[in-house]
């Protein structure tokens, strides 16, 4: 698999996929991500590649084509579930 990384020091998230990207772009606050242990680390990076392999992204844009943000959250936290 084949995915690519961004730090985004201004993020109010620790960790996230980005959406109609390929290949998928894993976004990642270091300044957030540098807080957690190493164990809490690895977990996250994990839970993220579950979301790609298991074509999460993709399935959201699709059933979201108006693109609202509240449908991604939703989205999101059903996926996480």
């Amino acid at each position: 698999m084949n995915m690519q990384f961004n730090a985004d020091f201004s993020s109010n998230a620790i960790a996230g996929i980005k959406l109609n990207t390929f290949p998928p772009l894993f976004v990642a606050n270091p300044l957030l991500l540098c807080k957690l242990r190493l164990k809490e680390i690895l977990y996250i990076i994990c839970h993220e590649i579950d979301h790609i392999v298991l074509n999460h992204p993709a399935e959201m844009v699709k059933l979201n084509k108006i693109q609202e943000p509240n449908i991604y959250q939703k989205f999101n936290l059903a996926a996480d579930a």
